[in-house]
C-alpha cells in the first residue's frame, strides 16, 4: 500500500511565532518580506508566467523585461508602485526598439505572496503574481495529488521496495 505525506515549509517569520502574531508581525515589518523576493507574473494567463520580477531595496525592480523602479504606495499598507519596460527587449523575443514604460499598482497578500496588479489609467489590463516560493509549493502539491490518484498501489508505479 502506497502512502504519503505532503508538509509546507513556513518562512522563518511565520515559524517562530504562532498565526495570530504572525500577521501582525508581517504587517509591523511592512515590506520587509517582499524584498528579494522572485515573483512569477501572470498577465495573459495562469499556466504559464509571463516575466520574473524581483523587487530589492532602494526601489529598484530587477525584472526579465529590463530595469526597473518600485515605490511604495502612501494609501495603502501593502501596495507598491512598479514602473518596468513594457515588453521584453529583443534580445529575449521582444519587439525591436526601445520599450516604453509602463506603470503598475501592485496589491500583496498578507504575506506578501501573492499580487494583484493593475495598469494605471487603464481597466483593460490586469495581472497577477506569485512568490516563486509559493509557486514550487503548489506545483509540489499538483505532482502528488495527481500522482496520488494515478497510482492506487507502489507497483503500479514502478515502486517496488
Amino acid at each position: 500500500r502506497w502512502e504519503g505525506v505532503v508538509c509546507e515549509v513556513l518562512p522563518s517569520y511565520v515559524a517562530r511565532v504562532d498565526q495570530s502574531s504572525a500577521i501582525q508581525k508581517v504587517e509591523r515589518s511592512d515590506i520587509q518580506p517582499m524584498l528579494g523576493r522572485l515573483y512569477n507574473w501572470f498577465g495573459r494567463n495562469l499556466w504559464h508566467s509571463d516575466d520574473m520580477i524581483q523587487l530589492v531595496s532602494g526601489g529598484v525592480a530587477v525584472t526579465s523585461r529590463g530595469p526597473g523602479s518600485w515605490r511604495k504606495d502612501q494609501t495603502y499598507e501593502r501596495a507598491v508602485w512598479l514602473e518596468w519596460p513594457a515588453h521584453k527587449p529583443a534580445a529575449f523575443g521582444g519587439p525591436s526598439g526601445n520599450a516604453p514604460r509602463e506603470t503598475w499598482f501592485l496589491q500583496f497578500d498578507q504575506h506578501y505572496d501573492k499580487f494583484a496588479a493593475g495598469i494605471l489609467h487603464s481597466s483593460q489590463q490586469s495581472a497577477a503574481g506569485v512568490a516563486q516560493d509559493l509557486l514550487e509549493t503548489f506545483l509540489r502539491r499538483v505532482f502528488v495529488s495527481v500522482t496520488h490518484e494515478w497510482c492506487n498501489t507502489a507497483n503500479e508505479c514502478g515502486l517496488e521496495p
